[in-house]
């Protein structure tokens, strides 16, 4: 009998056993792992924002946070204000990590040789693309890892100092190295004075205080080490600004 000819009532009770049979189906491949729950048309898309889910952006932080004496936002010590200045707690090596997937876009080797070996030695610094508008860097890694020493463009350290950049020739990456979140990238000690080293979030070209886009398990952690004089300070803001 054609559906339409049933009665009303009859028609009514078809349709909500019908509703609901799919809806215990639907469950049940859920939990056997048959259907992503990502693809089920009742669960929220994920927003998007210029180009940015409201996933974390960043997966991990860049470091071992227990290797970590306290982190200045350059605003504070009167530096680059992109950047956060990661303080070690000595001149041994912590490990660099990368804290999301990317892929490399930027390779130097250089050293500014203006500030003595007192303060600077030749080292490196990378960057790296996770979406079509956010990239983050991380400078003066003191050792590599072998497939990023590989694409750095040049064998030795480039000379640079205020109003003298590096070109694109001598940071232009001769492969693109991709990288996995939690991945070790190198090591570093910092610079030899400080023994601190570099880390920036750009999102549409604008500098972003990266631990905000940090999973919020982890974010207090890494916020929690903001500081300034050497040591933590409670309270301090992750104040980053200027543009890529």
């Amino acid at each position: 009998m054609p559906f339409h000819t049933l009665p009303a009532d009859v028609r009514k009770a078809l349709g909500i056993w019908a509703v609901a049979s799919f809806g215990i189906t639907l469950i049940a491949l859920i939990q056997l792992h048959l259907i992503p729950r990502q693809s089920v048309a009742s669960i929220s898309p994920i927003s998007t924002v210029a180009g940015v889910t409201s996933r974390s952006l960043l997966t991990v932080g860049p470091s071992n946070a227990n290797e970590i004496k306290f982190i200045a936002p350059g605003s504070l010590i009167n530096a680059d204000a992109r950047f956060l200045y990661i303080h070690n707690k000595s001149a041994a090596f912590v490990p660099v990590i990368a804290p999301a997937d990317g892929t490399l876009v930027y390779a130097a080797y250089k050293n500014r040789a203006d500030l003595g070996p007192k303060l600077s030695a030749p080292d490196y610094d990378f960057e790296f693309q996770i979406n079509a508008v956010s990239k983050y860097r991380i400078n003066h890694v003191t050792k590599p890892i072998p497939a990023l020493l590989a694409a750095v463009p040049v064998s030795k350290p480039v000379s640079t100092a205020p109003g003298k950049p590096l070109t694109k020739a001598q940071t232009s990456p001769i492969k693109a190295v991709a990288v996995k979140a939690g991945q070790r990238i190198g090591t570093t000690t910092g610079t030899p004075g400080e023994h601190n080293w570099d880390f920036a979030l750009f999102v549409n070209n604008t500098a972003t205080c990266p631990f905000t886009h940090l999973p919020k398990n982890i974010q207090t952690t890494w916020l929690g080490l903001l500081g300034k004089d050497r040591k933590v300070i409670k309270g301090t803001a992750c104040s980053v600004t200027g543009q890529y």
